[in-house]
């Protein structure tokens, strides 16, 4: 019962805080043992959350960078639901709408091919799926405040 867990657990904590050898040390570790046991029950429970399996199983279509990559209505309709509540689902699942979550591994993904200097920017815009690297540039200043050339300098400056 994760009511008695909890109770055990806050118990030790407040005894760690009114003992008479009071150390930081023990009120760290009942304090740790506590949230590690909510974290853990937390996401127990949103694994065995009924709709984790339709969010996980719609994740390789929001990381699909191909230029006919499906739209989030598309993916939607592809797990049977409608899109209001794919959405609800997903932002309840991640924490986030799931065009965030693509535009976030969209930008990670840009970011990786910036590291390699033998590879253009067109050819950066074509592995992404966008038709061309101006709006390749475009898009990744509007989420970064800083162009793909800027970022290629920095991340050079700081691995010599």
């Amino acid at each position: 019962n994760h009511l008695e867990i909890y109770k055990n657990l806050l118990e030790n904590l407040l005894t760690a805080f009114e003992s008479k050898d009071f150390s930081p040390l023990n009120v760290y570790s009942a304090a740790y043992d506590f949230f590690l046991a909510l974290s853990e029950n937390c996401r127990s429970e949103q694994e065995n959350f009924p709709s984790t399996s339709l969010i996980k199983s719609s994740l390789k279509y929001l990381e699909d960078c191909s230029a006919g990559a499906k739209s989030i209505k598309e993916i939607a309709s592809e797990c049977n639901v409608s899109l209001s509540y794919y959405e609800r689902l997903f932002r309840d699942y991640a924490g986030i709408s799931p065009i965030d979550y693509r535009n976030i591994y969209r930008i990670n993904r840009i970011k990786m091919y910036l590291q390699r200097p033998d590879i253009t920017l067109d050819e950066i815009a074509e592995k992404i799926g966008y038709c061309d690297s101006g709006y390749l540039c475009r898009f990744f200043r509007l989420k970064t405040g800083m162009t793909p050339n800027e970022y290629r300098k920095l991340y050079i400056s700081q691995i010599k």
